[in-house]
């Protein structure tokens, strides 16, 4: 079951790189001269937001992505399938401590089932397995090998009668008393599959079967991954409206967690949050980190047994399931525009909990109710989300929106090729220059969405350097890390419009 995404694709938002024939005004990188000597020369264009755009006003084309089918309520209709995903989960979490007392679980729903914005209406649901006995054996410390973000999980130092019914978990810890990670990951998945191998799982239901493929069968070869997929069939519809019913394959993405608690962690999370969502606090995954930001462009991360990393995941989907019809509309048809850059999905998510914060004294521009939703208010929501997005595509990392010093690596969209064109003298007579340069999608996509008139400033790269460039970061040529990162200036540049 999807939705029709052949408009979205069609769409020229995005789609179409900038060419003018124009006079353009360049402006040199601001930096120290000493530095331009020790990189390669980055340039700068500015733009007026007059290059091509869609035949239809940017408003105009917004609404038509939105409209071709009704996200919000086929969102609902998904959503009719949890309380039958909720009694499956359940009936696993009794199975795993049936079979392992060590991995008693509870299950937390989140991600786009959780917030009701999902843009490719599809049957996939997201789980956090926390575990509770994991959770009170340790105390969380930052790691000495790996970036902001990134713990150590070292075993409290409690009395002997704690330490003796402790004992089974030894294995679990290193000789420095910290928790291997990649261990617990690794027989917590094993324990999972265990269950479901079990026929007795599968004796008394009705609705689904597991939908084991080639691919399943073989990854226990492979090492445990960050989370365990559980794909199912369903053998029966379910009734989803007076006429309707639900047939549909199922996807479950199940990670374990542990909960932080008592965290100072939970002191820094940003006041625009009320402190009943804070009660969700963060959590820790079995991940380790695979970018960086304190190395250089290209290094490897240090491997390490004993990595986790913060995760806000219950927190941010709460948020966002409690917002308004217009902001969810807004991240829909914002992941519909970027539907080629699936990667790009966390990256989005947080430019919008920076927008919702940022926007929070234009709340008077939204709709509670999705009958009201205004192309006004829509397109205004969706140009700030993806301001936001390009912005954070002048750096190599964006900033966590919980915890800031937390980066992420920024997700590189396809370059796009602009052309100056120029005349140039030559022994009496004039020939036409072509001058080529590559620029990151991120800002024509921006430019087919902003108000006429907008200044954008596009950092470029010269096309005979391409072969040059790392894997990583062709654009980010000042504050690549973004360690001058100011909330308190962003969330202002964020603010700097209004829907009027």
């Amino acid at each position: 079951m999807t939705a029709n995404i052949d408009n979205v694709q069609k769409s020229l938002i995005g789609k179409k790189p900038l060419c003018t024939y124009r006079c353009i005004g360049q402006l040199l990188s601001t930096v120290q001269v000493t530095k331009l000597s020790k990189q390669k020369l980055v340039e700068t264009i500015r733009i007026y937001s007059q290059s091509p755009r869609p035949k239809e006003s940017p408003e105009e084309a917004i609404w038509q992505v939105w409209i071709q089918d009704d996200f919000l309520r086929l969102n609902r209709r998904i959503s009719q399938l949890r309380p039958s995903i909720q009694r499956l989960i359940e009936r696993l979490v009794d199975g795993i401590k049936e079979r392992d007392p060590r991995f008693e679980c509870q299950p937390i729903l989140v991600g786009s089932a959780d917030e009701e914005t999902k843009a490719v209406i599809s049957a996939d649901f997201d789980f956090n397995f926390k575990l509770i006995k994991f959770s009170q054996l340790y105390d969380a410390i930052p790691h000495p090998l790996g970036p902001k973000g990134y713990v150590q999980l070292r075993r409290k130092r409690g009395d002997t009668e704690r330490r003796q019914s402790d004992a089974d978990f030894d294995c679990f810890f290193n000789i420095d008393q910290c928790l291997l990670t990649n261990e617990v990951n690794s027989r917590f998945q094993i324990v999972l599959v265990d269950v479901l191998r079990d026929p007795s799982f599968w004796q008394d239901e009705h609705l689904f079967e597991w939908n084991l493929t080639d691919l399943d069968e073989h990854e226990s070869e492979k090492p445990a991954g960050l989370c365990k997929t559980v794909r199912l069939r369903m053998v029966n519809p379910i009734l989803v409206g007076a006429n309707t019913f639900l047939f549909a394959n199922v996807s479950i993405d199940i990670v374990a967690s542990i909960h932080l608690e008592h965290s100072s962690l939970e002191d820094q999370l940003p006041v625009a949050i009320s402190p009943s969502l804070k009660a969700d606090g963060c959590t820790l995954v079995f991940d380790r980190p695979r970018f960086d930001p304190s190395k250089p462009r290209g290094a490897h991360p240090i491997f390490s047994e004993t990595f986790a990393r913060i995760s806000f995941a219950p927190l941010e989907s709460r948020v966002i399931r409690e917002s308004s019809s217009v902001i969810k509309a807004a991240y829909i048809v914002c992941k519909l525009i970027l539907y080629d850059h699936p990667k790009t999905t966390y990256q989005l998510k947080t430019c919008l909990l920076f927008c919702m914060e940022a926007l929070k004294g234009r709340r008077e521009c939204e709709g509670r109710d999705e009958d009201k939703i205004t192309p006004k208010e829509l397109a205004f929501w969706v140009e700030r989300l993806m301001f936001c997005f390009m912005e954070f595509s002048r750096h190599d990392a964006y900033p966590c929106y919980c915890m800031p010093s937390f980066r992420q690596q920024v997700v590189e969209l396809e370059c796009h090729v602009f052309e100056e064109r120029s005349e140039v003298r030559k022994q009496g007579g004039f020939f036409k220059s072509v001058i080529p340069f590559v620029y990151s999608a991120a800002f024509d996509i921006y430019l087919d969405l902003c108000p006429d008139n907008t200044v954008i400033d596009i950092p470029i790269i010269k096309n005979e350097y391409m072969n040059d460039v790392q894997e990583r970061s062709l654009f980010a040529a000042q504050d690549p890390k973004w360690e001058q990162f100011d909330r308190k200036v962003f969330i202002g540049m964020l603010s700097s419009r209004t829907c009027s």
